[in-house]
């Protein structure tokens, strides 16, 4: 078993203590279980963005978000007639959100404060 793999499995059964600490429901723990899972399964427990954000300088962040998300966003059709400067402006604000099949992320009425780009995978490999 590598480090990885134990470090992973840490934070799991930590969280798994917490909630049984706090009582939650069981359905939430089993949602929040599955959600671990399914990050380790599609590889996104293995890397956390903000923590290789804060140990790089702000100018080598943003050439390294440019790089992993700016073809993402030249693909949303809103973006594609915009200048290089703004995409490159945009980039530096995204930050990554994970939510479950089934999660609500807004409501009809809601008020927005944040806007969501989203991408559906629908066969990953």
């Amino acid at each position: 078993m590598n480090l990885v793999r134990t470090m992973y499995e840490e934070k799991l059964d930590g969280c798994k203590r917490y909630m049984n600490f706090r009582k939650v429901h069981p359905l939430l723990v089993r949602k929040i279980v599955h959600w671990y899972e399914y990050s380790w399964k599609e590889g996104s427990a293995k890397v956390d963005e903000s923590t290789i954000a804060e140990s790089l300088p702000s100018r080598l962040h943003g050439q390294l978000a440019v790089h992993i998300h700016m073809d993402t966003l030249k693909k949303v059709a809103l973006f594609q007639d915009c200048e290089a400067t703004l995409l490159y402006e945009l980039v530096l604000k995204l930050q990554l959100q994970l939510f479950s099949p089934g999660d609500y992320v807004c409501r009809k009425g809601d008020i927005g404060k944040v806007s969501y780009f989203y991408i559906f995978l629908l066969n990953p490999k």
